[in-house]
């Protein structure tokens, strides 16, 4: 598989097949194969990986805010909706 240094999640076309940018207004559709995809699967914003969230590095616990270090790309996330720092497969 041919990996473009821009490639970043844009788009879900059904449960197998995701939609990435690859640079220059082109877009490439992934087939999603062998990934142990379940409730906790999410994709990450910043570089359009999927990992599973319960995965993450949790660094600070506030009473309604988690912060978190993603273990895809290793940005500091928290799970305040407005930011959509992730976006969980399930609700795609």
């Amino acid at each position: 598989m041919e990996i473009y240094l821009e490639e970043k999640l844009i788009g879900v076309l059904n449960e197998n097949i995701l939609i990435h940018y690859i640079g220059n207004g082109k877009t490439i559709e992934r087939e999603v194969v062998n990934l142990p995809l379940n409730i906790y699967s999410a994709i990450c914003t910043h570089c359009g990986r999927i990992y599973d969230i319960r995965k993450a590095e949790i660094t600070n616990q506030y009473n309604n805010i988690t912060e978190f270090i993603t273990p895809c790309c290793h940005m500091r996330c928290d799970d305040r909706p407005f930011k959509k720092d992730f976006v969980f497969l399930k609700n795609l």
